[in-house]
């Protein structure tokens, strides 16, 4: 067993690697300069210029992938163009809230899924079953993001119950701030 699970995750290494420069790859062919976000209105094209090389812009792709391999696998992932600030300081900063909407869609799921799936089974092949099936395949079938545009324009704008940005309601603290 320990064999086999190693052997995967050798497998898994080249697969990884070769997603990552894909994906890389892609993200470099995308219109635009990085160097441009870091800009202000004061700066000269020879401050622009010292900006793209200190990005490593002036290198060429292949070469900027290997550091930017470099960089992720020790932590160091860069800074926001928008913030300016460290990308691993960002996530951080986020990753309470992140885990908290995680945890609550689990357990609501699971809340909702496991006595559906035993109430199911107790009625196999009966209407409720195949309704149950059918609304669990289209909600397989249907991309997270577009399902939550279609909860929030339902919720949010249309029976105005919850809102549609925001984790909590400013000056009210509450459990319920998830």
């Amino acid at each position: 067993m320990k064999k086999h699970i190693f052997k995967r995750v050798l497998e898994a290494i080249p697969m990884l690697l070769f997603i990552s420069f894909i994906s890389y790859i892609l993200m470099n062919l995308a219109p635009g300069d990085p160097a441009q976000g870091f800009r202000t209105p004061q700066m000269s094209e020879e401050q622009v210029a010292v900006i793209r090389a200190s990005l490593g812009l002036d290198k060429p792709v292949f070469i900027r992938y290997f550091y930017w391999l470099k960089s992720t696998l020790s932590g160091n992932l860069g800074y926001s163009l928008i913030t300016h600030q460290p990308v691993a300081k960002e996530i951080l900063s986020r990753l309470p809230a992140t885990l908290g909407l995680m945890g609550a869609s689990m357990v609501l799921s699971i809340l909702i899924s496991i006595p559906l799936g035993m109430y199911t089974a107790l009625n196999k092949n009966k209407f409720v079953d195949n309704f149950v099936s059918t609304l669990s395949y289209i909600g397989i079938s249907i991309p997270s993001f577009w399902f939550s545009m279609i909860l929030i324009t339902i919720f949010a704008l249309k029976l105005r119950l919850l809102p549609s940005v925001g984790m909590r309601t400013i000056g009210v603290n509450s459990f319920l701030d998830v």
